[in-house]
C-alpha cells in the first residue's frame, strides 16, 4: 500500500496527472513521470508486465538498472488490448519498429539481458546489487554538476519527445477503446481533449 498525502492528490488531480477511470492508457501518469523534474532511476527486479514494462522501460525514468534475472512482458495481445502509456510511439522509437512489434505482437517473456541488448536498460546486476547501485549512480550523477543543470539537461533531452506525447495518448485512448469495445468490454468516455483524435 502507498500512501499519498492528500496536498499532493488534489495537486495531480488538478494538473490532470491522477489516475482515472476514463484515462484508459494512463495518460496522466505517464506524463507525470515524464514532467518530473528531478533525477529518476528505475531499478528492476521480479517481473514488470504491461503497464509496468512501461513505466521501467519507455524513458519514465532516467535511466534504468535491472536485476540479471529480470523479466518483462507486454501481454496485451492474449487480453484483448493495444499498447498504452505512450508505447506505441516510444516503444519503435527506442528498438525500432519490427522489433517493437515482435515484442507487442508475440506476447513473449523477454529477459532483463535481451532488455539491455535493446538498449531500453542501462546496466545489469545481482538482484542484491540493483538498489545500492541505483543509490550510487544517482551519488555520481548529482555530485557531477549542479541541480539547475540537471533540470534543464532533463527538460531539453526529453523535450522533443515529451511536445507529441498528448497526440501519442489521444490516438491510444480512441485504440483501446475499440479494442476493449471488440472484446466485449465497455469503452470508457472519451475525454473531450482526447477525443479529436482521427483514426
Amino acid at each position: 500500500k502507498i500512501y499519498l498525502p492528500e496536498g499532493i492528490q488534489k495537486d495531480y488531480m488538478e494538473r490532470g496527472k491522477a489516475v482515472h477511470p476514463q484515462d484508459t492508457v494512463l495518460a496522466g501518469l505517464t506524463s507525470a513521470f515524464w514532467d518530473f523534474k528531478k533525477l529518476s532511476i528505475a531499478a528492476v527486479t521480479g517481473f514488470a508486465i504491461g503497464g509496468a514494462a512501461n513505466m521501467a522501460l519507455m524513458n519514465q525514468h532516467d535511466l534504468v538498472l535491472a536485476a540479471d534475472d529480470a523479466r518483462f512482458l507486454y501481454p496485451f495481445m492474449k487480453l484483448g488490448l493495444t499498447p498504452e502509456l505512450s508505447s506505441s510511439m516510444m516503444l519503435p522509437f527506442l528498438v525500432g519498429t519490427a522489433r517493437a512489434k515482435e515484442l507487442i505482437m508475440t506476447a513473449d517473456w523477454f529477459s532483463a539481458q535481451k532488455a539491455h541488448n535493446l538498449g531500453l536498460v542501462n546496466h545489469l546486476y545481482p538482484e542484491s546489487q540493483v538498489i545500492p547501485e541505483a543509490v550510487k549512480l544517482a551519488e555520481k550523477i548529482l555530485a557531477a554538476g549542479k541541480q539547475t543543470t540537471l533540470v534543464l539537461t532533463k527538460q531539453v533531452m526529453n523535450h522533443h519527445l515529451r511536445s507529441q506525447l498528448d497526440g501519442v495518448f489521444a490516438v491510444e485512448t480512441v485504440v483501446m477503446n475499440r479494442a476493449v469495445a471488440a472484446a466485449g468490454g465497455v469503452p470508457m468516455q472519451i475525454p473531450k481533449k482526447k477525443a479529436e483524435a482521427k483514426l
